[in-house]
Formats: structure tokens, C-alpha cells, sequence
């Protein structure tokens, strides 16, 4: 019994098929279970329910018709929704075709005035128009040596240092 207990894989080879045997055996009472008497219809038990008890068939009857009822307002709801979904997939439709046209059209009335501008400018620069800095803004081009050459010329064109001391800070 002790070789058992110190060798563990023997016991749990052991314990599988101690566990296989009683899954076997429980496997093999579910089938004489299942040989059940099959249920009688509904619609027997229904015409008994109706023939012992009237006003029990009345009030079932009435709770068919109002399920009937729910179904068909279920059903109305539904087409509603779908006729009302239909709708609105039909004018976002509408509403995106007029945004596309309305973009179509900006984008043609931008290029008409680009094209103008240029005519115009064109057309001046033809009759000998003097370009002034305020129209050409290549007459601003700024480089390193054309900044620290400003810088020099407003140290010399400023006011005298002496107007404009630095004092030392103790």
C-alpha cells in the first residue's frame, strides 16, 4: 500500500480509471431514462380545460385575440419604422447630392476668380504699371546677410548711445 502512496504517477493512473468506471456507469442509466412516455397534444387538454370550465376557454380565447392584436401593432410599428427609415435614407441622400454640387460649384466659382485675378494682374503689368512692394511680395526676400546688414544700419541710423545708456546693475 505504501509503494502506491510513493509513487504518484500509479496513483494517478489509478484514480483515471477508477473515475472511467463510474462515468461509464452513470453513462448507461441515462438511456433507460429516456424512454419517457411521450406527452399528450395540447389540443386535448385544451378541449377538456373548454368543455369543464366555459368561461376559462372565453378568457383564453381573449387572451389569443390580444396576442393576435400585440402581434399585428408590432408588425404595423414595424413598417412604420421601415417606411420612416426609408424616408430619411432617401433625403440624407438628397441633402449629400446638394452638398456635392454645392462644393462642385465653389470650387468652379474659386478657379473663375483665380483666373480673373491673373488676367488682371496680366493686364496691369502690360501698360507699364510700376509694381509697387504692397502687390510684389518677391521685393521682400530676406536672407542671413540682408538681416545682419539691417541690423548694423539701425545701430548707426539710431539714436546716439549716450541718449540711450546701458547702466550696470550691482
Amino acid at each position: 500500500m505504501e509503494f502506491l502512496f510513493e509513487n504518484p504517477f500509479i496513483l494517478v493512473v489509478l484514480i483515471g480509471i477508477i473515475s472511467s468506471l463510474f462515468k461509464r456507469m452513470k453513462g448507461e442509466q441515462p438511456e433507460e431514462q429516456q424512454k419517457r412516455p411521450t406527452p399528450k397534444p395540447v389540443v386535448q387538454k385544451r378541449k377538456r380545460i373548454e368543455e369543464q370550465n366555459p368561461t376559462l376557454a372565453q378568457e383564453i380565447e381573449m387572451q389569443r385575440q390580444k396576442e393576435q392584436q400585440r402581434q399585428q401593432e408590432h408588425h404595423q410599428g414595424r413598417n412604420k419604422f421601415e417606411r420612416i427609415e426609408k424616408q430619411y435614407q432617401e433625403k440624407k441622400k438628397q441633402a449629400e447630392e446638394k452638398i456635392a454640387a454645392m462644393k462642385k460649384q465653389q470650387l468652379v466659382s474659386e478657379k473663375k476668380s483665380q483666373r480673373m485675378s491673373s488676367t488682371s494682374r496680366m493686364n496691369s503689368a502690360t501698360k507699364d504699371h510700376v509694381v509697387t512692394p504692397q502687390e510684389d511680395t518677391s521685393f521682400y526676400q530676406v536672407d542671413e546677410k540682408k538681416l545682419a546688414d539691417a541690423v548694423v544700419w539701425a545701430e548707426i541710423l539710431g539714436p546716439p548711445r549716450a541718449k540711450n545708456p546701458h547702466r550696470a546693475r550691482r
